[in-house]
């Protein structure tokens, strides 16, 4: 599985940054890629280190997921 972390914008602040185009997110999904912004990977490295998230439902979340990896994807029950 291929992963492209990336950190688009990474010059505006976080809120001030466009969201990533939806033909980029459309192409990842067709060839089985997943999209992590490094805002995002810091998010779940925090849950990971809490306690909220584990090992294994991090590597079903980078097995299962293609296109976009969002925040809300990141064990969304809790």
């Amino acid at each position: 599985k291929q992963l492209l972390i990336i950190n688009p914008f990474r010059n505006k602040p976080v809120n001030d940054r466009e969201p990533i185009h939806d033909t980029q997110i459309n192409l990842a999904s067709r060839y089985g890629c997943l999209i992590i912004e490094t805002n995002t990977l810091l998010r779940l490295y925090e849950k990971f280190c809490m306690g909220e998230i584990s090992t294994e439902e991090c590597f079903e979340l980078f097995r299962e997921k293609t296109g976009l990896l969002r925040i809300c994807d990141i064990s969304p029950d809790k």
